[in-house]
């Protein structure tokens, strides 16, 4: 996500601020919420290979044997991916917002 454009769009308070201090508050609120979205990532993975080794079987795919096994955890853990790339943007700019409203 670009958030500088985010930021021109929705905080028009910023806008006028220079492009050094925006990409300050774009990599504070990157940092700040590291943890939350790594924490997030690790749940999304155990959560693709757990239901990868319940479903799989009842399906005839055992996770980690054979192809069919590989592809089913490839294609869990790509679906993970694509959640996280659409909650990660909402935790960063809900962060931005603060810490804009906080300065």
């Amino acid at each position: 996500m670009n958030y500088t454009k985010w930021i021109e769009a929705n905080l028009p308070t910023l806008q006028d601020e220079s492009s050094a201090k925006t990409y300050a508050l774009i990599q504070k609120a990157k940092k700040s919420t590291f943890v939350w979205t790594f924490s997030i990532r690790v749940i999304l993975v155990l959560v693709a290979l757990m239901g990868v080794d319940i479903v799989g079987p009842s399906l005839g795919v055992v996770a980690f044997r054979g192809i069919s096994g590989w592809i089913a955890v490839m294609i869990a853990l790509g679906l993970m991916e694509i959640i996280l790339n659409r909650i990660e943007p909402m935790i960063v700019t809900k962060r931005i917002r603060k810490l804009a409203n906080a300065t």
